[in-house]
C-alpha cells in the first residue's frame, strides 16, 4: 500500500515497473487513474464507495450487534 497525494499517485500509476493498480477511493480519482492506466493497458481494479457494509435492524440486540459489526469491518 502506498499513500500520498496526486503527484505520487500519478507517478506510481505511470511507472513502467508497476504491473497492476488496485485503488480504493472516490470516483473522480478512479477515473483519473483509469485514464492513465489505459495508456499502457495496465490492469486495474477499483473499489469505489463504502466497504463492508453492515445492516443492523430495529429488532437487533445492539449490545451484540455493535461490537460484532465494528470487528467484522476490518476482516
Amino acid at each position: 500500500m502506498i499513500t500520498g497525494g496526486p503527484e505520487a499517485g500519478d507517478a506510481l500509476v505511470r511507472h513502467p515497473e508497476v504491473d497492476k493498480i488496485a485503488f480504493t477511493g472516490g470516483v473522480k480519482t478512479a477515473q483519473s487513474i483509469l485514464h492513465a492506466a489505459a495508456e499502457s493497458l495496465r490492469p486495474s481494479t477499483m473499489e469505489l464507495g463504502g466497504k463492508s457494509a453492515n445492516l443492523i435492524f430495529e429488532d437487533a440486540d445492539l449490545e451484540l450487534a455493535s461490537p460484532t459489526s465494528s470487528m467484522l469491518g476490518w476482516l
